[in-house]
C-alpha cells in the first residue's frame, strides 16, 4: 500500500536494483509518482526509456513492460513512462500511463532498472554509492 491498492517490490541483482508495481483490482495506476531527488533533468527517449540526468552521469530505465496474468498466461498491457509535475519536495518526477486492461485483475508494471550501483573511493577500500529514485 505505497499508494492505495498499489504495492512496490524491489529485487537486487549484482549491479542493479529492479522494481515493480503491483496494482491490485480497482486501484488506479495513475497514482504512482516517483521523485528523482538530485536529478537535473528527466526525459523519455525514442525507445520509450526514461533517462535521468544527474551530476554523476545519466541513469536509464528501459520502457516498462506491463502485464496481467489469467490462468497463468501473461497478457501484455501497453504502458509508458510519463513525466509528471515537480514533487512537493521540489524534485523532478515521473509516473506511468497504461493502456486498456481488466481492472478486475491485478496489473504488474515492470520497469527494468532505475537504480545503479557504482564504486567510488580509493583502490584499497572502495565504498559503494547508490543513486536512487524515490516515491513521491
Amino acid at each position: 500500500d505505497l499508494w492505495p491498492g498499489i504495492d512496490l517490490t524491489y529485487t537486487a541483482g549484482v549491479d542493479h536494483l529492479k522494481y515493480a508495481f503491483t496494482v491490485r483490482p480497482g486501484a488506479d495506476p495513475s497514482q504512482i509518482r516517483i521523485a528523482c531527488r538530485g536529478a537535473s533533468a528527466l526525459r523519455i527517449d525514442g525507445d520509450g526509456a526514461l533517462v535521468v540526468s544527474t551530476p554523476l552521469g545519466p541513469l536509464s530505465d528501459s520502457r516498462p513492460e506491463s502485464f496481467q496474468k489469467t490462468d497463468g498466461v501473461r497478457t501484455a498491457v501497453e504502458s509508458a513512462f510519463v513525466l509528471a509535475d515537480v514533487s512537493p519536495a521540489g524534485a523532478l518526477s515521473f509516473g506511468f500511463r497504461v493502456g486498456a486492461y481488466d481492472a478486475e485483475r491485478a496489473l504488474l508494471i515492470d520497469p527494468t532498472v532505475v537504480v545503479y550501483g557504482g564504486y567510488i573511493g580509493g583502490a584499497a577500500q572502495p565504498s559503494q554509492r547508490v543513486t536512487t529514485a524515490a516515491p513521491t
